[in-house]
This record gives C-alpha cells, sequence and structure tokens, in this order.
C-alpha cells in the first residue's frame, strides 16, 4: 500500500499545448472531420495516429514535432509538387515530416489523405482481427458521440 505509480500513456505539457492550440492542432481538426475512421492514441510522449490497423506517429525531437511512417504508406508521390519536398527520408525504411512545414490544415489533410490511400492500397481490404476490433473501438464512438450530442 502507498505504492505511487507512473502513468503508462501521458503527454508532456509542451506537446498537450502543441496539440491543442499549437502546430498539431491540425491532427484534432482531422480526427473530428474523419472520426469513424481515424483515431488518436495517446502513447508515452509520442502518439499514434491509426487507419486501418497502421499507425503513423507523431513525435517531438527538440522542439520539432514530426510525422512518421513506413516507406509503404510515403505519401511524397501523390502530393502537389510544392509538397513533395517537405517529405524526408528517416532511419531504414521509414519517412518523417515536420509539423513547421506544414502551414495550414489543408495541407495536413492532403498529406494524411494521401499516406491513408497508401494504406488502403496496402491492405487491399483484408483486415485482421486486430484491425477489425479498432475499427468496431472507432465506430462504437462515432456513435456514442452521436448519442451524446442529441
Amino acid at each position: 500500500m502507498g505504492e505511487s505509480f507512473s502513468c503508462f500513456r501521458k503527454l508532456d505539457r509542451a506537446f498537450c499545448l502543441a496539440l491543442k492550440e499549437g502546430c498539431l492542432r491540425h491532427i484534432l481538426d482531422f480526427e473530428k472531420e474523419y472520426r469513424d475512421s481515424f483515431m488518436i492514441e495517446i502513447r508515452n510522449n509520442y502518439l499514434d495516429l491509426y487507419f486501418l490497423g497502421h499507425a503513423i506517429e507523431v513525435r517531438r525531437k527538440g522542439e520539432n514535432y514530426y510525422l512518421i511512417a513506413d516507406n509503404k504508406f510515403n505519401p511524397k508521390d501523390s502530393l502537389a509538387e510544392d509538397l513533395r519536398p517537405i517529405v524526408k527520408n528517416h532511419r531504414m525504411n521509414k519517412w518523417k515530416l515536420a509539423f513547421c512545414d506544414i502551414n495550414n490544415y489543408d495541407v495536413f489533410r492532403e498529406i494524411t489523405e494521401s499516406v491513408i490511400a497508401k494504406i488502403v492500397l496496402h491492405k487491399k481490404g483484408a483486415i485482421s482481427e486486430g484491425v477489425s476490433e479498432i475499427n468496431h473501438f472507432v465506430d462504437n464512438r462515432a456513435k456514442e458521440s452521436l448519442i451524446n450530442t442529441v
């Protein structure tokens, strides 16, 4: 008794402020628009953005925040010509994109929709049991939010 436990999943104050009011605020706007198929999960001071069971990480390095994902879901070739240079190689088999290079919500939406399109093509309609559970959770969450707003 009297033991203290640390939080398993949390964001520090700076990360929370960036998500609510700063450079990451487009994530919450996107989640509102795509609530039936897109899910945000808090990890230990980073986020996973889920679609069909595949995650796009949101991590901080120094003062900057980045989208990071597998090269299978690299949006570079699907983006408008002027946006392609902001997508960079990151470690072996991954790409990254700095949030400071995302000027507005429309740019974030274009990037995220491009990544999601790559995930859909990669999945070819196949849904694993884990993905099915996540989609069930997202679907129930969307319905519950509708009920609570009526």
